[in-house]
C-alpha cells in the first residue's frame, strides 16, 4: 500500500511538472506556438489562431483544476514512514506467531489470559465438562456391555460345541467380568474366561485350570469361531497339537480340515493323523551350507506325501506296514 502511494506522488508530481509554466511545460510550449502563428498573415492563420488560443485558455484551466485536485503537499511522508513501519512490525509478527490472522491470535490469547486470570472458574468449568463426559462413556459402556454378555453367552456357547467335537464333552466354558469400572476403548469392564473340563468342578479361570492338551484344544476351538466370525484370508497353526495324541489329535486335524473351509489353513504339524488331512503338504528342513544354515520348503507329490507321512508313523522306518497304515490314513480326508 504504501509503495502504491509513493508511486502516485512520483505520478503526480512528473505531470505537475510536464503542466508547469517554465520553459519545459506544455502551456508554455503551446504559447510559443500561439505567438509564432499570429505573426502569419494569412486569414487561415488567424482562424488557427483564434482555435489555438481557446485550447491554450482550456488546457491552463485544466492544469489548475488537477494541480487542485492532485496536489503533493496532502501527502504527509511522516505518515507513511509511519505506515511502512506498522506493515513491518505486523509482518514480523506473522512470521513470529505462524498467523495471518492477528486478531483472531489476539482473541484466541485473550481467552487464554482471561482463563488464568479466572483459573478457579475455569477450573470449576473444566471439572464439570469431564464429569459430564465421564457419565456420558458410562452410559455408552454399560449399554455397551449388555451387548457384550449376550454375545459373550453365544460365544460360550460355541466354544463348548467346538470343544465337544475334540472330546471335552463335558467342559463348562463362561466369560465373566469384573466389577471394577476401567475406561478403555474396548470397554469398562475387563473379561476372564473360564473353564471346567471335568464334571462335578467349577470353572475356574483359564490360566489356572488348562492343561496343556485342552488348552491347544481351547484355543483351537476359539478360533474356529473367531476365524468364521471375522473372515481372515490366512490362519496359521503352530504345532497346535502340541500335548495330544490318538484320537484326539484327528479330532484336532478334522477341526482344522473345517476350518479350512472357509479360509486358508497353514499348520506346522508333527502328528501324521494331521498331516495326512493335508489338501497340500510341504517338507520342511534345514541344511548346513557354506558353514550357514539354509532352509528348504518342498512342496510333495502325492507319493511323496505317504512316504512323509509314514515317516512320522514309523519314526524314520519306512516300512511297507507304516506306508500302507499312511496311505490308510491319507485315504480317510473328506471322510
Amino acid at each position: 500500500m504504501v509503495n502504491e502511494i509513493i508511486k502516485n506522488q512520483e505520478k503526480r508530481s512528473h505531470i505537475n511538472y510536464l503542466l508547469s509554466d517554465d520553459n519545459q511545460g506544455i502551456n508554455n510550449k503551446l504559447y510559443e506556438v500561439i505567438q509564432n502563428i499570429g505573426h502569419l498573415s494569412t486569414a487561415k492563420a488567424n482562424e488557427y489562431y483564434e482555435k489555438f488560443n481557446s485550447l491554450y485558455l482550456d488546457l491552463d484551466d485544466l492544469a489548475s483544476s488537477f494541480k487542485k485536485d492532485f496536489n503533493n503537499d496532502d501527502i504527509n511522508l511522516k505518515s507513511l514512514d509511519e505506515i511502512e513501519d506498522k506493515i513491518t512490525y505486523i509482518n514480523r509478527l506473522k512470521r513470529k506467531y505462524n498467523s495471518d490472522d492477528l486478531l483472531a491470535l489476539k482473541d484466541d490469547l485473550k481467552k487464554q489470559l482471561d482463563n488464568i486470570e479466572n483459573k478457579e472458574i475455569y477450573l470449576s468449568t473444566l471439572a464439570k465438562k469431564l464429569e459430564k463426559a465421564k457419565n456420558d462413556v458410562i452410559d455408552k459402556g454399560n449399554k455397551l456391555q449388555k451387548i457384550r454378555e449376550e454375545y459373550g453367552k453365544k460365544l460360550a456357547i460355541d466354544v463348548e460345541n467346538e470343544l465337544k467335537d475334540l472330546y471335552l464333552d463335558n467342559s463348562i466354558f463362561i466369560i465373566k467380568y469384573n466389577n471394577d469400572i476401567h475406561i478403555e476403548k474396548n470397554g469398562l469392564y475387563d473379561a476372564e474366561f473360564y473353564l471346567s473340563t471335568n464334571v462335578g468342578m467349577p470353572p475356574m479361570p483359564l490360566i489356572k485350570v488348562a492343561s496343556g492338551g485342552e488348552m491347544s484344544r481351547l484355543m483351537l476351538g476359539l478360533k474356529c469361531v473367531f476365524t468364521r466370525l471375522s473372515l481372515v484370508d490366512t490362519i496359521i497353526f503352530d504345532e497346535i497339537d502340541t500335548g495330544v495324541a490318538g484320537k484326539v489329535a484327528q479330532a484336532i486335524g478334522r477341526k482344522m480340515e473345517k476350518i479350512a473351509t472357509f479360509t486358508q489353513v497353514l499348520a506346522i504339524t508333527h502328528l501324521p493323523s494331521v498331516a495326512a488331512l493335508s489338501s497340500f503338504h510341504y517338507f520342511i528342513e534345514k541344511k548346513v551350507i557354506d558353514n550357514k544354515t539354509v532352509t528348504f520348503v518342498t512342496e510333495l507329490n502325492p507319493q511323496e506325501k505317504e512316504l512323509e507321512v509314514a515317516r512320522l508313523l514309523s519314526g524314520n522306518q519306512l516300512k511297507d506296514s507304516y506306508i500302507l497304515a499312511a496311505r490308510e490314513l491319507i485315504k480317510e480326508k473328506g471322510n
